[in-house]
């Protein structure tokens, strides 16, 4: 039986981190705060965050993915002050001028009731393939 033991890999240059391709793996994650100004609280591959608009954020992501069909699966915990609290997110294009492209999309959170809302925890988990 062989065992492989490491505290890191590396790519073959000794310094950068090992890139993942075809695996079937989180290529990307963020952990974001929309209350005030937006806040990137934690994250992986993610460049940048926009505010677009009361419950939306663009998020950029650092390597690009391969096609615009890639997955974000979206989370959020909503405030216990917040009237209507059952909400939903999803990748937000219901505007017409936003899309998703290999690069950016947006995520909008909204109260069961219909409006557009921020919230204090939210972000995505982006799964497909890297360019």
């Amino acid at each position: 039986m062989s065992e492989l033991r490491a505290d890191t890999i590396t790519a073959s240059d000794g310094t950068s981190p090992v890139t993942l391709t075809k695996q079937e793996a989180a290529k990307a994650w963020s952990n974001i705060g929309q209350i005030g100004t937006q806040v990137i609280r934690d994250s992986f591959n993610i460049s940048s965050i926009s505010d677009i608009a009361v419950g939306r954020t663009q998020i950029t992501v650092t390597s690009s993915f391969a096609n615009n069909t890639y997955h974000a699966n979206l989370t959020l915990r909503m405030q216990s002050t917040v009237s209507n609290a059952g909400s939903c997110g999803g990748i937000d294009t219901s505007d017409g001028t936003s899309s998703i492209t290999t690069s950016q999309h947006q995520l909008s959170y909204r109260q069961a009731g219909g409006a557009d809302t921020d919230t204090p925890y939210g972000g995505s988990l982006i799964l497909g393939d890297l360019a």
